[in-house]
């Protein structure tokens, strides 16, 4: 198996900073709600308005719960496609984003916050965390699932000892 790690980042995805300023339009939102409440009806605005941060909140949880959910419904480390989940991978997206692109639960890989996933031919992918956002990530394709058949020239033996000893490789690129 080939296993190649992926070391672009994507522009489209900015996970630390956009993060940051998400979290603090969410509060400053809230609070502007909830000022606005009062200004306009007093007590009673604010309790409308704090209803309508916890149903927004209730909205967002029952979200997540319904991806999890999903999700567990699958096997456990399997996916449809590696090459489709990595070309859906960015940078920074914390490990509920990518659940939800996989449509499974990852295998647990090592000790650190790595996670792996498998698909039908055999090709597997590796998601590596820190502190919830993904780092990086590799892929290690299943060779003999991809080469073509032998040639007619090669003699069947010199072809199984090929192919034994390509599956017998692994590099690690970090």
């Amino acid at each position: 198996m080939d296993l190649s790690a992926s070391t672009q980042k994507p522009d489209s995805y900015d996970g630390g900073v956009a993060m940051q300023i998400k979290n603090s339009l969410n509060g400053l939102i809230a609070g502007c709600a909830i000022v606005a409440g009062w200004w306009a009806y007093g007590w009673q605005g604010i309790v409308f308005s704090i209803s309508l941060i916890v149903f927004w909140m209730l909205v967002q949880f029952n979200r997540a719960a319904r991806a999890m959910q999903k999700a567990g419904q699958q096997p456990v480390g399997y996916i449809d496609s590696v090459v489709m989940l990595q070309a859906r991978l960015a940078h920074g997206m914390q490990l509920a984003e990518a659940i939800a692109l996989a449509g499974s639960l990852g295998r647990k890989f090592s000790d650190r916050d790595e996670w792996q996933w498998t698909d039908a031919a055999g090709h597997e992918i590796v998601l590596t965390f820190r502190r919830g956002r993904l780092i990086r990530w590799a892929v290690a394709r299943n060779e003999a699932a991809t080469e073509s058949p032998p040639d007619a020239d090669v003699p069947p033996h010199a072809a199984a000892e090929g192919e034994q000893a390509a599956n017998n490789t692994l590099a690690v690129v970090r």
